[in-house]
Parts: C-alpha cells; structure tokens; sequence
C-alpha cells in the first residue's frame, strides 16, 4: 500500500504536498465534472472536519481530485481550461439549516496543528439528542427545498421518500451530472429518511487543477457526530483524513467496524506514536479553526460552550474503506461514540 512506503516524516507534514493528497487516489471519482471535460478526473482522499456539541454538527467539507493532464495544459494560475463545475452528493440525517464557505486553508492548518508526531520512524507493517425530531412518514416521491448559493457553491437538498422518491432522485441526479446512486446505498438512505445534498462547485474562469478549493461548511441537527461514508460505497478505493472536535472523550473503540484509526492505535504509525493537541481549547484552535467555529455560534447556542474549557480534539485515518465491499456491509453511516461518563 502507498502509505505503508512513505516515511514518517511525509505523514508529519500532514499527508499534503503540493495540494495532491499522498493517499494514493481513487479508481473512480466521487465527483464529477462536466460530461464534456477531456481529462481523466480521480477523487483524492475525503477531508472533513466536524464540531459537534449538544446535537448540533458543524461539518465541513472539502472536495479534493486531482486531473491528469499534462502540466502544459494548465494556466500559470493553476487552472485547467474546460474545468469549470464539479458536482457531487452528501447525504445527511436532517436538513442543513446553514451553509457557508470556510478558509481554503483549515485543513492545512489542522494538519499542522494535530501533527502526528514520534520517537522513531514510521516503518511498514502488519450528547445530548437533538431537537430535531423524527419526521412524519412523507408521501413517496422526490421533495426539492430551496437552491442555496454560497460563494462557488450551489446546494439542492432534496428529500426522496419510498421507491418512486428513490427512482425520481436518482433520475435527476443522472440528468444533472451527479450520477446515480447504486441500489443498494440509495435505500439505506431513504429507509433512514436522509436528505440528499447534491453540490455543485462552479467558477466560470476555471477550477484548480490539483483540487485545492475552499472547503464547504454546513450545519444541521444530529443526535451524535455523523460522516457521509457509505455513500462511496462501490466507488473505488475511500481514503479519508478528518478532525473531530467535541467536549467528551472520544470511545475509540467505535472506530473499528470502520477500519478508521488515530495515531496512537495503529501499529504501523511506530512506536510512541502521538497525536499533538489532543486535549486543547478554543483559544489555542487555528484562526481559520476559531473562524469557522465563531460564525455557527452566533445562530447555534448550543455550540458556545465549545468555547470553554477543554476541548478535545481527535485527527482521524482511514485508507482504503471500501476494500473488500466493506462499506455496502455497513449497517449504519460513520457514527461517533463518547466514553461513558466515570
């Protein structure tokens, strides 16, 4: 595997370089370009960071691809001509009541900031529920809310119920450049009653060619942090790196039927192993961090009292998700558990 022939030292500099991810990349994309773009597009590692606290999540996306074309090809500004839209979809456990565009540079300051760091190189090797309450059952049949627009971004949610809600949405997203969702993971979200978020990033004088893009923050109501995973089922190779920050311990354990790990509990990360700013405050997060965090506390009170006292912070791994059809298995979408309270 790429990874396991990387120094660790690579890792330390947080698994980015150049804008490419050093997850080795996807076999078939996520995302998804314009039907008339020329080049081969492939999905890097998923990035996502989420606040979570007293059912309220902020999650934060940012989309990461990589096209390969020759270096003649793009613009000195790092543009590709012909690379103007992408789209792709996010389903969530309730509507998003906020959307907004974060820092292009979180993710590269929270890989410095929760650094793995060791005393060897790395070497090869083996709440509070929410308010949101539980809808009434819907009519069958594709539900379309308002178009949001926030800076390249455009957001549709949609809200499909039973198997003609199943066959409306996947038509639509065909029609509209999305693609369509296997069988399979479109019922496990509509027997959930998910809602669906089909984004579209667009700039009309071109897209970077190596995928650094400014990151998409939505908020919405969870009884407990979530992450859009089973989604990329039969999708190619999932790589993901993300940042969890919430006021309890995370119960590491709920990791395992994921195969995600952290620093700590993987082996091949070498011995000592350690992640920095595990525990932390707001006050020590990075601007871009505090940034992001400040503008979903002004409409979100429960999220303010990620702004006292400690806070933990949890960078997680994961590589190669769907080996083996893993994530068609998966019973549930990507779930975090606290530690018990002692």
């Amino acid at each position: 595997m790429l990874l396991k022939t990387l120094s660790y030292s690579a890792l330390c500099a947080g698994l980015f370089v150049g804008g490419l991810s050093l997850f080795a990349p996807a076999t078939e994309a996520c995302i998804h370009p314009a039907k008339t773009f020329e080049y081969p597009l492939r999905a890097g590692a998923q990035r996502g960071i989420i606040f979570f606290h007293d059912g309220r999540e902020e999650l934060i996306l940012r989309p990461s691809y990589q096209v390969e074309v020759d270096k003649s090809k793009i613009r000195e500004d790092g543009t590709l001509p012909g690379l103007s839209t992408l789209a792709w979809i996010v389903p969530l456990p309730s509507l998003p009541d906020r959307y907004t565009e974060a820092d292009d540079s979180l993710v590269t300051d929270l890989q410095k900031f929760a650094a793995v760091e060791t005393d060897r190189q790395w070497r090869g090797g083996a709440a509070k529920g929410a308010d949101r309450k539980n809808p009434s059952p819907a009519e069958d049949g594709a539900e379309f809310h308002e178009e949001v627009k926030v800076g390249n971004y455009t957001i549709q949610p949609i809200k499909a119920s039973g198997e003609k809600g199943g066959i409306e949405l996947n038509a639509w997203l065909d029609e509209n450049g999305f693609g369509k969702v296997a069988d399979a993971t479109l019922k496990h979200y509509l027997d959930k009653g998910y809602y669906w978020l089909a984004v579209k990033l667009h700039k009309s004088e071109g897209l970077p060619a190596n995928g650094t893009v400014k990151p998409l923050q939505i908020s919405f109501a969870t009884d407990k942090p979530v992450y859009p995973l089973k989604i990329n089922a039969v999708r190619g190779t999932i790589d993901l790196e993300m940042w969890l920050f919430i006021k309890q311990k995370l119960d590491v354990k709920c990791l395992d039927a994921y195969g995600l790990w952290l620093a700590e509990t993987e082996p091949t990360m070498g011995d000592g192993a350690v992640q920095k700013n595990r525990e932390t405050a707001f006050d020590k997060l990075p601007e871009s961090a505090r940034k992001a965090l400040e503008g979903a506390m002004e409409q979100q009170k429960s999220l303010r009292p990620l702004k006292e006292g400690p806070l933990y912070c949890y960078r997680v791994f994961g590589q190669n998700l769907d080996e083996g059809g893993k994530l068609s298995k998966l019973d549930k979408d990507l779930e975090f558990r606290f530690e018990a309270a002692k």
